[in-house]
């Protein structure tokens, strides 16, 4: 296991504020606002948000107060954020992010788990998670890597799952197949 740190680099930064700056705006269609597609006005206030408001090293550094690592499990490279619970025999629950989201959607829930070990993996080809091109994400393949991770890395005999969107099947794959390893919280 290796510890894991978002940091940005300042060039990306920049880069992407001049970027934004120099955004070409489409013209506003014909019609109510907003009926065919984002409106140009609204684009224009979320660009002017981000290039002036949004503090990236503020979510950055959010981010990072979660433990966080990426190992190897079997040939996927797993971006994982573990909060271990109070006691060792405390439950177990894996929180599964959805499309086209990534872990940080999972972290408030997370938080509101104090009693518990949470882990939170960037799923295969999500966040900063590979998927090598041999790996065919099913659902299957996808709890296969799930259940090594939390039963071979952090050694957990059993846990619970919770999933949204394209992590729901994954949850329910593992607690239909391991039904003495887990069970769907959802």
């Amino acid at each position: 296991m290796d510890e894991f740190g978002l940091h940005v680099e300042d060039d990306v930064l920049r880069d992407l504020r001049r970027r934004l700056e120099h955004t070409r705006f489409a013209t506003a269609t014909p019609g109510p606002e907003g009926a065919a597609g984002i409106s140009p006005r609204y684009l224009r206030e979320l660009v002017d948000y981000w290039i002036h408001e949004y503090d990236w090293r503020r979510v950055e550094a959010r981010i990072n107060g979660y433990p966080q690592f990426v190992v190897e499990v079997g040939a996927v490279r797993m971006h994982t954020v573990y909060r271990p619970g109070p006691e060792r025999d405390a439950p177990v629950v894996v929180l599964l992010h959805g499309w086209p989201y990534s872990f940080i959607e999972m972290l408030p829930l997370a938080d509101a788990l104090p009693a518990v070990h949470v882990v939170v993996p960037s799923l295969p080809g999500f966040g900063f998670s590979t998927i090598p091109p041999s790996y065919v994400a099913t659902s299957q393949a996808v709890a296969d890597s799930v259940h090594r991770l939390v039963s071979e890395t952090l050694g957990f005999d059993r846990y619970l799952t919770y999933g949204e969107d394209v992590g729901a099947p994954v949850s329910q794959w593992l607690a239909a197949t391991r039904p003495e390893k887990a069970a769907t919280t959802a």
